[in-house]
């Protein structure tokens, strides 16, 4: 069987795209996806492409006066699924560039790639259901030329998530004990950006030091057990996943030891079909 999909949202919240500054530019600017993938019992392969929209950025092309140009992300993702089913895999990769040449032969560039593949496996024990493994790897560099002379940086990370499922049945409750795994790490001394994501560097909410000077690695290392609780009805279904954690920093600096912190979180998700085929999701 083939099937095809295509979808949008919008990453800014519903007040920023209300707000419309005097250069008329809005926030309304969706990420657009689509894919297409064939499925069967024995095996199933699909590829996929989103395609990400930044702010509006001064680019100059040679010329004294600047325009405002909109930045573009792109998502390439191949997903497939064997073992009927059992075992899934999913690999996004993001890719943003941004290249600019300014007047006095001056050019500037920007390369971040970052990869975020999954790999899910359904055991089909009732004990232990599910095994998921999340495989990171960022890259970011640039290259500043002013005439002959030719400025590089290149920063990397790598990181994975790990996590187990158990199951457990009490009355019409689903109970879930979950125990995660994440760590991230900088590759190489010169940042301390343990977790490079291209979307982000294209949005602006991440930035990069690829200048520096540590004496080690900097990481982060997150253990923590949470239980997710489903319970469900004809008209809404429930999913709360409470989680205590602890989290180990390492320092870029021989001379400061780890930090250690303890943390808490809820997360939630609930379905409501009031009618068959409709389902609002929160």
């Amino acid at each position: 069987m083939i099937k095809g999909t295509f979808g949008f949202d919008n990453p800014y919240s519903f007040g920023d795209m209300l707000q419309v500054p005097a250069n008329g530019d809005g926030k309304f600017i969706p990420n657009m996806s689509m894919g297409i993938g064939y499925t069967s019992s024995a095996i199933g392969i699909g590829v996929g492409y989103t395609m990400s929209f930044g702010d509006k950025v001064p680019i100059y092309k040679g010329k004294v006066t600047p325009k405002n140009q909109l930045q573009l992300g792109h998502t390439p993702v191949l997903v497939l699924n064997a073992l009927d089913n059992a075992l899934r895999i999913a690999v996004p990769i993001q890719v943003y560039h941004k290249s600019d040449k300014l007047v006095g032969d001056i050019s500037d560039k920007v390369t971040a790639v970052s990869m975020d593949a999954q790999i899910r496996y359904y055991t089909g024990l009732d004990m232990l259901p599910q095994i998921r493994l999340y495989l990171r790897f960022g890259h970011y560099d640039t290259e500043y030329k002013v005439a002959n002379i030719t400025t590089k940086t290149k920063a990397e990370s790598f990181g994975f998530d790990f996590r187990l499922f158990f199951g457990a049945m009490v009355e019409e409750v689903a109970l879930q004990p979950i125990v995660k795994i994440q760590f991230n790490t900088a590759l190489g001394k010169n940042h301390n950006t343990t977790r490079i994501q291209a979307i982000n560097i294209l949005r602006g909410s991440q930035t990069v030091n690829g200048v520096l000077k540590n004496d080690k690695n900097p990481y982060t290392l997150n253990i923590i057990p949470a239980l997710g609780i489903s319970a469900n009805s004809d008209i809404v279904s429930l999913y709360l996943e409470p989680s205590l954690g602890l989290k180990i920093t390492g320092s870029a600096s021989k001379n400061v030891k780890e930090a250690y912190d303890l943390g808490y979180g809820v997360y939630g998700e609930i379905y409501i079909t009031p009618v068959k085929n409709v389902e609002w999701y929160f």
